[in-house]
């Protein structure tokens, strides 16, 4: 995040602002109502995350790209046969007040900057929250996403056989003095550094950042404190090289 007084907007680029109102292209996209279970091996459902009335649209202008985005329900819901907390997350109700929408979000960002994301206005506003964490739904959605995780994840290359810079002076029929060199970077460019060096992450400026303020209600219940004592050193086990001594839980 970079702020400054003055926009940083490149050469050339003010003379875009006025394409910003003739739009080129809408995308519009509604849901009145999604649902996702998170579900383990055995099978048995942990989760369900339901959300209602999610709207979003994207204009494309010859300067800019515009995005808004609402949501009007969200819930989290623990499907543990006992549990304390069986709802996770919600909008807290207000007796008597229209329920307002979960997340609101809009804001237009600049496509003509090539050095940096640049963000004329970006505005997010959030409903209070409650918030419970139960920490034997979390132990078992932890297992599911590093079972998912060690799916995902391909496994290593193959390495390949270094070829001698010798060799390769040789092949090349180069002078004795320009062996190393020429060497090296044919090793380099075998191995991938040859090519074109990476680009470099570009900066985000706001010229407009409006964040409202988000109130959250917080519980959370400590049942299951011993599995996560096991989890915890079952991983730490597998990290520490062998013979190590395990931890100590004070």
């Amino acid at each position: 995040l970079l702020l400054a007084e003055a926009p940083l907007l490149p050469n050339g680029a003010a003379s875009l602002v006025e394409g910003e109102r003739q739009p080129v292209a809408v995308l519009s996209f509604h849901a009145s109502r999604l649902g996702v279970s998170l579900v383990n091996r055995q099978p048995q459902e942990l989760l369900f995350l339901s959300a209602q009335q999610l709207r979003v649209c994207a204009a494309l202008t010859v300067a800019a790209v515009s995005l808004d985005a609402s949501l009007r329900s969200l819930q989290l819901d623990n499907q543990l046969e006992k549990t304390s907390y069986p709802v996770l997350l919600r909008a807290s109700p207000r007796p008597g007040v229209a329920a307002p929408a979960v997340l609101e979000l809009s804001s237009v960002k600049l496509r003509h900057c090539s050095d940096l994301h640049y963000y004329r206005s970006c505005e997010v506003r959030a409903a209070p929250l409650d918030l419970a964490l139960d920490l034997r739904a979390l132990l078992a959605a932890g297992e599911v996403a590093l079972r998912l995780s060690s799916l995902a994840s391909p496994p290593p290359p193959p390495r390949a056989k270094p070829t001698p810079i010798a060799s390769v002076a040789t092949a090349l029929h180069l002078p004795r003095h320009r062996r190393t060199t020429a060497g090296l970077r044919h090793l380099q460019h075998a191995a991938g550094g040859g090519g074109a060096p990476a680009p470099a992450p570009r900066k985000c400026y706001f010229q407009c950042l409006t964040l409202h303020p988000i109130a959250l209600s917080y519980a959370a219940s400590t049942s299951g404190f011993a599995e996560l004592k096991t989890l915890v050193t079952a991983l730490v086990a597998a990290l520490q090289p062998a013979g190590a001594a395990p931890p100590a839980w004070a």
